[in-house]
């Protein structure tokens, strides 16, 4: 009652932002996420965008190689990130940085 940003279960609904996403080879996109998402989930997500699997995906904050059973919250990514001056760096294992197309927006 009187609780508007709850689910059906009680808990709070969770904070929703827009990551920026930066790949090596200098295109962007920006992605829409819960920052109660781990960034395991996130990276499938991201997997959909540019064509990278999520096992092959680091995704890095602050100098920082962000864990997949770590929520985007628990980084601070709900600050600066949802302005579109900031993005996460995406580094691409296994592949050269021109065979990855990195260059759609969602």
């Amino acid at each position: 009652m009187g609780g508007g940003d709850a689910d059906a279960g009680g808990e709070p609904a969770a904070a929703q932002a827009t990551l920026h996403i930066r790949c090596t080879n200098g295109s962007k996109f920006a992605v829409r996420a819960d920052l109660g998402t781990t960034v395991g989930a996130f990276k499938a997500i991201v997997a959909e965008c540019c064509d990278v699997p999520a096992p092959q995906q680091r995704l890095i904050y602050k100098g920082r190689i962000l864990k997949d059973d770590q929520t985007l919250a628990s980084y601070g990514a709900c600050f600066p990130l949802s302005s579109p001056g900031i993005a996460l760096p995406l580094v691409v294992r296994g592949f050269p940085c021109y065979a990855v197309d990195c260059g759609r927006f969602r």
